[in-house]
This record gives C-alpha cells, sequence and structure tokens, in this order.
C-alpha cells in the first residue's frame, strides 16, 4: 500500500516548502472569444452529455492489481483512505467534450497529438477537491498500462503528457484553485493553465454558483 502524495514526497518531484514563492501553475493563453461563447460551449456539454465521472465514489474506489502500473494508479486511492475522506466527498462531475461540441476548437488549438482526452469539471457549491497529485500518464481512458518502467520511473515523470486547465467561466468569490504554493481566485474565462508534475493541488467552491473547467489532456509533439 504506497501513498502517492509520500512517494512523490520522497523522488523529491516538488519542492514541499510551504514557504517557497516558486509558482507552480502558469498562464500559458489567453483564448479570445465573446462570452457567449463560453456559455453555449460550456451548457452544450452540460445539456446532452451524462456524468461520465463523479467523484462521489472516488473514496471508496476499489484498488486493481498489483503490478507496479496498478500500485501507481491505486495510491490515489490510499491518500483518500488515509485521510478518511468520506463515501459521499464529491469533488467534482466530469462529462466528456467531444469533436462534435463547439468547445472542441479550443482544444484543437492546443496542438496535442495522440489520443486526446477533454472534459468540462463541474464543481458545485460547497464541494472541493481533496490535495492530491495528478498521473496524466496513467489515465486509463488515455492509454494502456506502462510495461518497462520501475514504479519510481512511474513516480518520477510523466514524459510528454499534460493537462491544460481552461477556465470557462470568471472567477465568483468563493472560488479557489491551489496548485502547490500558488492560490488562484480571479481568473477570466478562457484562461489556459499549465501547472508542473507532481504538484499537489486542490480546489474547492464556496460560492453560490457552479464553476466549470474544461481539463484538456493529451501529449505534446
Amino acid at each position: 500500500m504506497i501513498s502517492r502524495l509520500q512517494k512523490h514526497k520522497e523522488l523529491k518531484t516538488w519542492h514541499f516548502d510551504k514557504n517557497s514563492d516558486h509558482e507552480d501553475i502558469y498562464l500559458v493563453r489567453k483564448f479570445d472569444r465573446p462570452d457567449l461563447f463560453w456559455i453555449d460551449g460550456t451548457y452544450e456539454v452540460l445539456n446532452e452529455t451524462a456524468v461520465q465521472v463523479s467523484y462521489e465514489t472516488m473514496a471508496k474506489g476499489q484498488k486493481n492489481g498489483t503490478d507496479d502500473h496498478s500500485v501507481a494508479q491505486n495510491s490515489l486511492i490510499v491518500d483518500l483512505e488515509l485521510c478518511d475522506a468520506k463515501p459521499k466527498d464529491s469533488w467534482f462531475e466530469r462529462r466528456i467534450v467531444t469533436p462534435n461540441h463547439i468547445l472542441w476548437e479550443i482544444v484543437e488549438e492546443l496542438g496535442l497529438h495522440g489520443k486526446v482526452d477533454a472534459r468540462i469539471a463541474t464543481q458545485r457549491p460547497k464541494d472541493g477537491a481533496l490535495i492530491h497529485i495528478d498521473h496524466e500518464h496513467q489515465q486509463h481512458y488515455i492509454r494502456q498500462a506502462e510495461t518497462g518502467k520501475s514504479l519510481d520511473d512511474i513516480f518520477a515523470s510523466r514524459g510528454n503528457w499534460k493537462k491544460y486547465i481552461i477556465t470557462l467561466q470568471n472567477a465568483e468569490p468563493g472560488m479557489v484553485m491551489c496548485y502547490g504554493n500558488t492560490v488562484l481566485t480571479d481568473w477570466k474565462a478562457g484562461e489556459a493553465y499549465l501547472f508542473n508534475y507532481g504538484v499537489p493541488h486542490w480546489t474547492t467552491n464556496f460560492s453560490g454558483q457552479e464553476r466549470h473547467n474544461l481539463m484538456v489532456t493529451g501529449e505534446l509533439p
């Protein structure tokens, strides 16, 4: 049983220094679109697409396999068990974005290649994502299990895999995204962010409305 947070701390994939002023998430692009584009694009997906992943079940997820790839994947569930996350806790809901949707033109402009995954993450009022570390290179809906790599190698690098966070609305008071020591509270619709690998992060929404982000995962050329 391996904790993802502890393993990354052992491997020093992030500095884990709460006093550091290093920027851990950074704005890489601003998509210039009218306000109606973001509104129509968001609600097209919300109204037409079923929830594909609900984090209400994350805390009671099933750990599968004993190979290094599976152990690395299961490490996220281990962290949730260690902090006694409640089975009814909800992080956010995910809905798949496809080439048939308005927002797909944003996905195409990012220039990722191979299999690309795009989803709207909807965080409802009073929901939050517990502190965790992403393994973009291990997302089961992106690729098959890695072979020929040790557990340390799997944890140490995501290769060319990236996850873009594109904000679909202006931030409201009470909406917070924290990546490492960098806290975001005042984003605008159409901003695209990247964050460094191995950075612990969490989000919460204590505003009075849903928060929507477009999350796009894929490989850079």
